[in-house]
């Protein structure tokens, strides 16, 4: 998925859920306008700094996805009696918690993205060869910093 979002930035569906999570700025560009309209509201994306951004927000928004997909299974049993949480208030306290976790872990690939972006868009464009070694250097180095801060929190 992050091929299609790093290669295609026509994907409006997730681009779109990504650049409005950004401080709801163009909320409105992206739904019932012209292409005009739309071909502006990408063009701030196009830069090192608003692609660092969108790569930021995906790959943070990925990992509290996936983290999520697996904690969600399992913390329903922990809350109440002898559980983790006392009450589901706590546990969506948690939740908030593991966002701004995954948020901070996620700085990482922004750092990065935007001198990749820059070295990648001068040297010989952006295929989806390079685009694929992006996603998985950017999910190596997030991996590596959850690691790193779950050893640091625990």
């Amino acid at each position: 998925m992050a091929v299609i979002v790093l290669q295609q930035v026509n994907d409006r569906t997730t681009t779109a859920k990504n650049h409005t999570g950004r401080k709801g700025s163009s909320r409105t560009l992206f739904f019932g306008l012209a292409n005009g309209v739309h071909f502006k509201a990408f063009r701030s994306l196009s830069t090192p700094k608003g692609f660092s951004a969108l790569a930021h927000e995906f790959f943070a928004r990925f990992a509290q996805r996936f983290l999520h997909y697996h904690l969600d299974r399992e913390l329903s049993h922990h809350i109440g009696g002898n559980g983790r949480f006392p009450d589901r208030r706590a546990r969506d306290e948690f939740a908030a918690d593991l966002e701004i976790h995954c948020r901070e872990a996620a700085i990482i690939v922004k750092k990065y993205s935007a001198d990749w972006f820059s070295k990648a868009k001068f040297a010989d464009g952006i295929g989806e060869a390079e685009a694929r070694k992006f996603a998985r250097t950017c999910t190596t180095k997030l991996r590596k910093e959850l690691l790193i801060r779950g050893v640091d929190h625990v």
